[in-house]
């Protein structure tokens, strides 16, 4: 993390381990004085994913809950458009075989017309006020991993590296991309 350049045997590395250490690519080396830091900086970044699991855990049941809502407020939409089809069925029926019960088409085709509005109107309102919740418990939820993620950085005294710059901002863009939604 220092990048600074030591003696192999100062930061005491045997010869033998210098040579394997070298011909690993995947294997990194950090001083004593870094080696204690990247355990920190190891931890921070698991405790970060773990964070961006439960977000993201979150996110899918607030998405879930939304569109099993949305789906129900369908069914009962169109079932309502079938007692309202049924209904003037009947009607006609009606119409037809008592001379004492006049009512026009017209007229009736205006009380169904009337009545599926209220029913789309009452559906839509229903599902604004759950977009709405899952809205504000989106932002709560947004809210909530930003305070998280400042109280960590105030708290860590390590100096970020390249990878968790990368980390931080992963997660600046997750959060973007739950505002949006």
């Amino acid at each position: 993390m220092c990048e600074g350049w030591f003696h192999a045997a100062c930061q005491d590395v045997s010869d033998e381990d210098y040579k394997i250490l070298s011909k690993l690519e995947a294997c990194h080396w950090f001083c004593k004085t870094c080696n204690v830091s990247v355990h920190k900086v190891i931890n921070s970044v698991a405790r970060l994913q773990k964070r961006l699991d439960k977000i993201e855990e979150g996110f899918q049941e607030l998405r879930n809950d939304l569109s099993s809502k949305v789906d129900r407020q369908f069914r009962e939409l169109e079932s309502v458009k079938k007692d309202l089809q049924h209904l003037g069925e009947i009607i006609q029926v009606k119409q037809t075989n008592d001379d004492r019960e006049v009512v026009s088409r017209t007229e009736m085709q205006n009380v169904l017309d009337e009545l599926e509005k209220k029913c789309v109107d009452n559906a839509e309102i229903a599902v604004t006020e759950d977009i709405h919740d899952v809205q504000q418990a989106v932002e709560e939820t947004r809210k909530k991993a930003a305070d998280e993620l400042n109280r960590e950085a105030r708290t860590n005294n390590i100096l970020y590296t390249e990878p968790q710059k990368a980390e931080v901002q992963f997660l600046k863009i997750g959060l973007k991309m739950i505002k949006n939604l």
